[in-house]
């Protein structure tokens, strides 16, 4: 289909299909080195998974290029730079540079559950330098995209959340908007700064909420009903029950808290740990506290909704 009103209209194109192929969740965007467009899509070849590429100097016409194994449904595909790793996340400002000055970049391919491969991309060939590595590391995270031209030159994903959303008038919830970042060859995930403008004070309790905590010892916190636990010997997260790796960082370990009406988003090793996970609140319960343990800083935020009223 196009559209030759900015989207307002579209029609159908006279060439259908641009292409043949037993896949699906086409993936598009301009490859400027090249000068031409690419489609990573998800395809199936004699029973095998994989993302095939395709390019075309116009999107009416397309030329297969290459395919890579292992990949199911949903591809990604997209550029960072190449940031240093020193046995944990690096800080923000850390870059690993090339003789010219310039940033050393990575592409990173991602299918439906966020497991990733790290490599290199000529705009027709992916040849990945790392085996696939896990991504998200709670449940209900699927089929998640990032933005093509953020204003901001930032890599940002926004997935698909698997949640019960019981009286509401949808069915299921997308994440938080995520900054993606390439830390050696791990990805980090971390909410957007954006998020902050739905800030509305700092609170003790409440029904939307941002936490924000940083620690050096295991602490469990109670946010809401939901128990999340740092075990600071073992480097691991507990969140309800679901354990994931969080490493410290710097002899520090900073957790981020989002609870929503359906949902948990929980952040930690400086977003090296994404823990997403279904969980449904019950409305009178809206306290946090410290329930063991001792953090070195604990912010609280009442949040507003992020859809006007208007």
């Amino acid at each position: 289909m196009y559209s030759n009103d900015r989207g307002r209209t579209f029609q159908e194109f006279e060439g259908n299909p641009v292409v043949k192929h037993k896949g699906r969740d086409p993936r598009l965007f301009w490859y400027a080195p090249g000068k031409h467009w690419v489609m990573a899509v998800y395809d199936e070849v004699e029973k095998e998974k994989c993302i095939a590429f395709y390019t075309s100097p116009d999107l009416k016409t397309w030329t297969f290029q290459s395919r890579i194994a292992g990949f199911y449904e949903c591809p990604d595909i997209f550029e960072l730079p190449l940031e240093e790793w020193h046995g944990h996340p690096a800080h923000e400002s850390a870059r690993t540079y090339g003789q010219d000055g310039r940033a050393t970049r990575r592409w990173v391919l991602t299918a439906a559950n966020s497991d990733y491969m790290v490599g290199q991309f000529d705009g027709k060939k992916f040849t990945p330098e790392t085996p696939k590595l896990k991504g998200h590391l709670g449940k209900g995270f699927y089929a998640a995209q990032t933005f093509s031209g953020e204003p901001k030159g930032r890599v940002v994903q926004i997935g698909w959340l698997q949640v019960a959303t019981p009286g509401m008038p949808f069915n299921q919830a997308m994440s938080l908007p995520l900054e993606l970042k390439l830390r050696g060859t791990q990805l980090t995930w971390t909410p957007v700064e954006e998020l902050k403008s739905l800030r509305d004070g700092k609170a003790t309790s409440g029904e939307l909420l941002e936490v924000r905590a940083e620690l050096d010892a295991d602490v469990t916190l109670s946010v809401r009903g939901a128990t999340i636990r740092y075990d600071a010997a073992k480097q691991e997260l507990n969140v309800n029950g679901h354990v994931a790796p969080a490493p410290l960082v710097d002899g520090k370990q900073r957790l981020i808290i989002y609870v929503d009406r359906n949902v948990l988003e929980v952040f930690a090793s400086d977003g090296l740990t994404y823990v997403p996970l279904a969980f449904t609140p019950k409305p009178e319960d809206q306290s946090i506290s410290i329930t063991s343990g001792k953090a070195q800083a604990l912010e609280v935020y009442k949040l507003k909704s992020c859809w006007s009223r208007e």
